[in-house]
């Protein structure tokens, strides 16, 4: 169990193998800044230190990109790599692999939670029941 979001964090780093330089290349931190947040040499990092942090890996490691332009009209909050929305599968297999890091995170609960109703209600018939084959 995570005690801080720094604790949360650095467990992400270090079992995905990123370096402070790679956090560094991609975000406005040095690296000496980022290193220091690993070692927990820094205690109290401001609060927009660690929102670039974790917005470069979520971006890495989750799929939350922002999508390009011509992806705009999609209705999905999660994106591949490479900007395109990502599909249900992709999703569950991820959600599946790193379970464990997500049954703390309330907002990605909340964001399955909203994207699962969407699903069922597109798969309402006229009786208003789910209908199992309109789902996927």
């Amino acid at each position: 169990m995570y005690k801080t979001r720094i604790d949360k964090l650095v467990t992400l780093i270090n079992e995905n193998n990123i370096t402070a330089y790679e956090i560094a290349q991609n975000t406005s931190l040095t690296i000496n800044g980022v290193q220091k947040i690993i070692d927990g040499v820094t205690e109290k990092p401001r609060s927009r230190t660690l929102d670039d942090i974790e917005n470069y890996l979520n971006k890495k490691l989750f799929l939350v990109n922002e999508a390009p332009e011509h992806y705009k009209t999609s209705d999905s909050k999660f994106y591949n790599k490479d900007g395109s929305p990502a599909t249900l599968k992709q999703l569950s297999e991820y959600v599946v692999r790193n379970v464990e890091m997500f049954k703390e995170d309330v907002a990605f609960k909340n964001l399955i939670d909203i994207e699962a109703l969407k699903i069922l209600l597109k798969a309402k018939n006229s009786e208003g029941v789910v209908d199992v084959d309109k789902i996927g």
